[in-house]
């Protein structure tokens, strides 16, 4: 097969445990994933265009599935109280749910769609969101090196801000327990930054350990798991 549609559970030392959920046969893809509670998971998909419940003993279900989730679906990320989900949606798009399913804001365009007061660029291709420690939703793009800091209003971006522009394209990012934000490259280097997503400084660059990262993650221990592709 091209592709493993499945999400699969492994030790903190690579050890194969189980499938938890195969969607091999319905032809849809795991973008992301998000925790739910001490159960279960949200999990993003593309091809159905909508997010599921994965229990973490193996099995899933439909979560949420909107009309206005459409378009090319890709990463999600819960806000710090687990109360929201936002959904990378058709590249340049972000949606958000509650944790009930409603879409916030209910109607009309999502919340972010388009240019937002305070920042002059126009998204182009999202690839990865993190919350900072102050409650801003930050989102970097995998073709560009323009990155955006939303603080999250009542139902769309309260202010918009874009940090200067980094020394790659990022691939993901995450909100360490170490206070610094740290972030993949598309020249496959290893950054470290602030909660603001400033002064990146590169922390690994070799190439015939780490190449063409995709997805990246801290393991309870405080290490990264960096996942390449190829």
């Amino acid at each position: 097969i091209a592709q493993n549609l499945s999400v699969n559970a492994y030790d903190i030392d690579g050890n194969f445990l189980t499938k938890l959920a195969d969607y091999q046969a319905e032809a849809n893809g795991p973008r992301g994933m998000a925790l739910f509670d001490g159960l279960y998971l949200v999990l993003s998909l593309e091809g159905a265009d909508r997010l599921d419940l994965v229990y973490l003993g193996g099995g899933r279900t439909t979560y949420i599935q909107n009309s206005f989730l459409t378009g090319t679906i890709g990463k999600i990320v819960a806000n710090p109280a687990g109360t929201e989900y936002f959904v990378i949606e058709a590249t340049n798009t972000i949606e958000r749910f509650q944790r009930d399913g409603t879409r916030v804001p209910i109607s009309g365009n999502a919340f972010v769609q388009g240019a937002v007061t305070g920042c002059a660029a126009v998204p182009a291709t999202f690839r990865a969101m993190v919350f900072n420690n102050s409650g801003e939703l930050i989102a970097v793009q995998s073709g560009a090196t323009t990155a955006y800091r939303y603080g999250v209003g009542a139902s769309i971006p309260s202010s918009c801000v874009q940090p200067a522009a980094l020394p790659a394209n990022p691939q993901d990012i995450i909100n360490h327990s170490d206070g610094n934000l740290y972030w993949i490259g598309n020249n496959s280097q290893v950054y470290r930054a602030s909660q603001t997503l400033t002064g990146s400084v590169s922390i690994f660059n070799n190439t015939s350990v780490i190449s063409t990262p995709t997805a990246l993650w801290e393991l309870p221990n405080g290490n990264l798991l960096i996942a390449s592709d190829v």
